[in-house]
């Protein structure tokens, strides 16, 4: 998602209780983003981050130790304070989150605020060393749970619809639909406008992409799909949209006016 878009999206979330992993965008595994796509209730988002903190925790233990061992013998002791200090900061500061008052809303941000400063540490300490001993969290592209890509090919359409998969293409679409509609009374010329327009492209490209797939190749997956974007708040939406959606090649193709 672009800057603009990204900045009048989350001022859209202001208000709700947490925005899942928000701060940590890029640092998630393919299976988390997959997993929050289909959640349709606070225990299946529970479910999502408790898995994502322990591959996030593992990643963490995997770059200290590989870090430990690569620093001079006089800096171990002070990377062993300064993650003991970390590690008590975090537990501190996540159990804050812990609102005895709020319910399972609470449960999910205290979850949110492990999981964040856990993938943000990771990543801190990861820039420590060279680029092939990082241990990055699993990156391959995830297959989609329900129709295959299309075969890639050279058309940058096609390329975009291979790499996505038509349950994120559609997830993408329904949920730029959804924005259309809560800015569809914007006042003209304001920053809320142009947003919506930019939805409206987007939409119409995700429309497009989705042209590619056989009906009966997305049709056990679009009503699911489509209730979960519709029943969201833009707490879940905005930051799966902005993992998920952001593809420069979206943007390219809505400029060139791509209508398949």
């Amino acid at each position: 998602m672009n800057t603009t878009f990204a900045k009048l999206f989350a001022a859209l979330a202001l208000g709700a209780t947490t925005m899942v992993a928000h701060g940590a965008d890029g640092l998630m595994s393919p299976a988390f983003d997959a997993c929050m796509g289909k959640a349709d209730s606070t225990v299946d988002m529970l479910d999502c981050i408790d898995a994502e903190i322990q591959r996030q925790d593992q990643r963490l233990n995997e770059v200290y130790t590989a870090l430990r061992a690569d620093v001079q013998e006089g800096r171990k002791n002070q990377l062993r304070d300064a993650q003991r200090a970390w590690i008590n900061f975090r537990n501190a500061n996540c159990a804050f989150h812990l609102d005895p008052d709020a319910g399972s809303l609470a449960r999910i941000s205290a979850a949110d605020c492990v999981l964040r400063l856990t993938a943000t540490r990771a990543e801190e300490l990861a820039q420590f060393l060279p680029d092939d001993e990082r241990f990055p969290v699993a990156r391959q592209a995830s297959a989609p749970a329900g129709a295959p890509a299309p075969a890639r090919g050279g058309n940058m359409a096609e390329q975009l619809a291979a790499d996505m998969g038509a349950e994120r293409t559609m997830s993408c679409m329904f949920i730029s639909a959804k924005m259309v509609g809560a800015l569809s009374g914007a006042r003209a010329g304001s920053d809320e406008a142009a947003m919506r327009d930019g939805f409206m492209a987007m939409s119409k490209v995700y429309g497009g992409l989705m042209g590619m797939y056989p009906n009966e190749q997305t049709n056990s997956i679009q009503s699911h799909v489509q209730n979960w974007a519709k029943n969201s708040g833009f707490d879940v939406l905005s930051p799966y949209f902005d993992r998920n959606c952001s593809d420069p090649r979206v943007f390219e193709l809505g400029q060139a006016g791509f209508n398949q």
